[in-house]
């Protein structure tokens, strides 16, 4: 887009013949045709045509000119639109699948989602995941309509879609539907041969922490158990296991582990239209990442590997029948993995907060940072408790003793706090004094008074904020509940992205915060009360 507005808005030439930078990432993959585009309207000029080429085409061309006696004459045929196949009318892609449970009527529909509308050479992004939510469909339905799978409580759901856009059409088209829906679990990207060019790794993301339920333990217990699954260790060697101890491989596939991992959350494929607001459904993901092949002439099937694939499919297949079976016979099962993984969440965030103790020159700042961090490990705990009554009403006699529990701990390690300052101080923390945009944002209760028609197009109005990253952007609206005050809101999504590190979320300041509230309330989405 850039190149368009030099050449063709600067410079006046009638379109652009377009290589990659001989010097960028690009230039290990000579022969790659990378997907590009040009916009489709301008204030300053009239965007016209592009043609693309491969690295080493465009030097050759670029020879060529170079050493041509007189100008080169070329004729260009374009042949584009913005409409589709099916007409001038904006359509999109999205097909749906059913399986209805046997109490259908929770309202607590499971969904699984890839993307279709990629283009033609789309092995791995996305024909891998839209491949794999068919192929669980149909296991699914074979094995219930055969006796073999109990079937489940809740419905299954499958969807085919456009990536993101036809989501928000459909939420904006029923704005009730996510009502009856639980969870999400997306594949993108879901069978790269991990051998290849940068080693991909499978990545799996956790909820977003505005949005916790106990689904996030769920997900990870099932990637532990593939992972250690599909792993190789001396240790497991002597212990007379074989190469892997429960293998999950493919005839035509390789016997590559599965090199797969839990990530902090991220969007931009599509579990994103179910996190964010005013929908509010946790969603997963399976992205694979680095990939060096996504979105070109690479993205074929010879960088698929079956045994990933497999991998993948049976990972999503398991968490989306545990999730639309769990009943009042799994409570405690979920429990003890909700509240156990939930103690090592605390536990890491006590660490970094005595280490800032510890570390820092400014041991105040250090130990209010380090306080806000306990009080949001322990807000997002509370979360995903208190979803444990979801699966049936007698978990609530389950759920109240095991928030008393995690009060308790979270006092325990806002102690150890305590302890860590006084002991690097000699005194006792002093009492927290707010700046000026902190006092704003505690006398401001931002609530969401838009539904999904409004957000459809009035989230194109809110723009960005400089300093604030686009995903912690993301928190601060998910976190304006209407009960948290700015102040909290700014408290626990600054904690959230130091959990992650600066490196991978960057710092939440308050002005920042403050900046984006006041962006959305001006697009007419949020109200600031």
């Amino acid at each position: 887009e850039s190149v368009m507005s030099l050449a063709v808005g600067d410079g006046g030439a009638l379109g652009l013949i377009w290589y990659p930078d001989p010097f960028g990432a690009q230039s290990a993959y000579p022969d790659q045709l990378r997907w590009a585009r040009v916009p489709r309207a301008s204030d300053d000029y009239e965007p016209t045509f592009a043609f693309g080429l491969s690295l080493r085409q465009g030097l050759a061309l670029r020879e060529r000119i170079a050493q041509a006696s007189e100008p080169i004459v070329v004729r260009a045929v374009v042949e584009s639109a913005f409409n589709s196949g099916q007409g001038a009318e904006p359509w999109q892609v999205m097909v749906e699948a059913f399986i209805r449970g046997t109490e259908p009527g929770l309202g607590q529909d499971v969904v699984l989602t890839g993307h279709l509308q990629e283009e033609g050479t789309s092995a791995n992004d996305d024909a891998s995941g839209t491949a794999n939510v068919l192929e669980i469909a149909r296991a699914f339905n074979k094995l219930i309509e055969e006796g073999r799978l109990p079937r489940p409580r809740r419905n299954l759901r499958f969807w085919w879609v456009t990536e993101i856009s036809s989501q928000r059409q459909y939420f904006a088209d029923h704005p009730e539907a996510s009502e009856q829906m639980w969870v999400n679990i997306n594949q993108d990207m879901v069978g790269a041969d991990q051998s290849q060019d940068v080693l991909r790794k499978q990545n799996i993301t956790r909820l977003p922490a505005t949005r916790f339920h106990f689904f996030n333990d769920v997900v990870e217990s099932v990637i532990d158990y593939m992972v250690a699954s599909n792993t190789s260790e001396l240790a497991q060697a002597q212990a007379g296991s074989g190469f892997y101890p429960n293998p999950h491989l493919s005839h035509l596939g390789s016997r590559d582990r599965y090199n797969a991992r839990m990530i902090f959350f991220h969007n931009n494929t599509d579990h994103m239209p179910f996190n964010e607001t005013p929908i509010g459904v946790p969603g997963t993901t399976f992205t694979n990442w680095p990939d060096n092949y996504i979105h070109s002439s690479d993205d074929q099937l010879w960088n698929i590997d079956r045994t990933q694939l497999g991998r993948n499919a049976a990972s999503v297949a398991l968490m989306a029948y545990a999730m639309a079976s769990a009943d009042s016979s799994s409570v405690a099962r979920l429990a003890a993995e909700t509240v156990g993984r939930g103690e090592e969440r605390v536990g890491r965030n006590l660490r970094l907060g005595l280490t800032w103790i510890a570390r820092s020159a400014d041991k105040v700042t250090a130990y209010f940072r380090a306080l806000d961090q306990i009080r949001y490990a322990g807000e997002r705990e509370r979360l995903a408790i208190n979803s444990l009554p979801q699966i049936h009403s007698s978990a609530r006699r389950t759920a109240t003793p095991l928030l008393e529990g995690l009060d308790r701990r979270e006092e325990l390690a806002v102690s150890a706090l305590e302890l860590a300052y006084r002991q690097a101080t000699g005194g006792e923390p002093p009492e927290r004094e707010p700046s000026e945009t902190e006092r704003r944002l505690s006398g401001l209760k931002p609530v969401v008074t838009a539904g999904p028609v409004e957000f459809l197009t009035g989230r194109n109005r809110i723009g960005s904020v400089p300093g604030l990253h686009s995903l912690m952007a993301f928190e601060v609206l998910n976190a304006a509940d209407g009960e948290r005050t700015g102040l909290e809101i700014y408290r626990f999504v600054a904690a959230e992205a130091r959990e992650a590190g600066d490196y991978y979320y960057g710092t939440v300041g308050p002005e920042a915060v403050l900046q984006y509230l006041e962006r959305v309330a001006d697009a007419g989405l949020l109200r600031l009360e």
